[in-house]
């Protein structure tokens, strides 16, 4: 199963209430631990339970090896149990992962092809509707709520290694993370991109790769001309034969004309839906010119240099 975290920097959303309705329901099958036992190499606190979850977790992001960890525990069908003063062995890994973390945007680092998270937003609970006794409500309804879940339809089909198609959980919460944990180079290089759909009132936009180098060593100052072909190559883009193109430096500077080779870029593959949606927006509040109106002005000229004694 994909990795569960549920973030919010807000108190009161319930993230510790559902990690003791887990443990409550499991009882002995499930470990609760801080970021430190998780990091450990003695697993045998937790090997072999089928829930582990880790509560206000802040994975240090210098250390790829957690990060690994936690991978390794998503996916490997066994996983090494060691304890103090004992040999290690291999045991089934049943261990299915949740963590709980207050930090949205950095509580540990995702690559943006990495699909073994699943991160959602956590609203926090309205007041009116806070329950002080919540936990010992939801633990009297435990012997309903798992005969419910046993004689349910499941709603997903399974579509992977993780079950679930990972676009089901593919949340602008995690893409918030992947987004932070991404290199300055291909920040920089996205920023560089999604500012020109804008500057250029377009969904659409033409881009050699001397324009983005040229654009991207102006804000950082680590630009590597051959990584930034690299990094578009990678992800499909190819360019053409040589064309004209337009771009510009800012959204109040008139566009610049190039002849070069260039990459084409749409906004919905380098914005977010909502990003995507507010562009939208913009372009079509820009006010259209009728053709009609250019015809009339245009045979208004006509008329008036005609009457003009010395013509044009």
């Amino acid at each position: 199963m994909p990795i569960l975290c549920l973030i919010s920097r807000e108190r009161g959303t319930g993230k510790t209430t559902f990690l003791s309705l887990q443990r409550a329901i499991f009882n002995e099958n499930m470990r609760i631990l801080d970021s430190e036992r998780i990091s450990s190499h003695f697993t045998s606190p937790w090997a072999g339970k089928l829930i582990v979850a880790v509560d206000e977790s802040l994975i240090d992001t210098d250390k790829p090896t957690v990060t690994n960890r936690l991978k390794m525990i998503a996916t490997n069908p066994t996983i090494p149990l060691e304890g103090k003063g004992k040999d290690a062995k291999e045991v089934p890994n049943i261990s299915k992962l949740i963590m709980c973390s207050n930090d949205e945007s950095n509580f540990m680092k995702i690559d943006i092809e990495e699909n073994r998270f699943c991160v959602v937003k956590v609203p926090q609970i309205p007041q009116e509707e806070n329950d002080p006794r919540m936990a010992d409500k939801m633990a009297e309804e435990i012997p309903a709520f798992l005969y419910f879940l046993k004689n349910r339809q499941l709603y997903y089909p399974e579509k992977s290694r993780l079950y679930f198609d990972e676009k089901i959980y593919d949340t602008p919460a995690l893409d918030k993370i992947k987004r932070r944990t991404e290199n300055g180079l291909v920040k920089n290089l996205k920023d560089v991109i999604r500012n020109q759909f804008t500057y250029m009132h377009s969904d659409t936009i033409n881009m050699s790769l001397s324009v983005l180098y040229e654009l991207v060593s102006e804000q950082y100052k680590y630009a590597d001309r051959l990584k930034i072909a690299e990094y578009l190559r990678d992800n499909g883009y190819r360019t053409g034969c040589a064309k004209m193109f337009s771009w510009r430096r800012s959204i109040s500077l008139p566009e610049i004309s190039d002849k070069d080779r260039f990459y084409t870029f749409k906004a919905s593959d380098w914005m977010t839906q909502e990003e995507f949606e507010e562009l939208r927006s913009e372009i079509e509040a820009i006010p259209k010119y009728d053709s009609d109106d250019d015809d009339d002005l245009y045979d208004e000229e006509k008329l008036l240099a005609e009457e003009l004694p010395f013509g044009n």
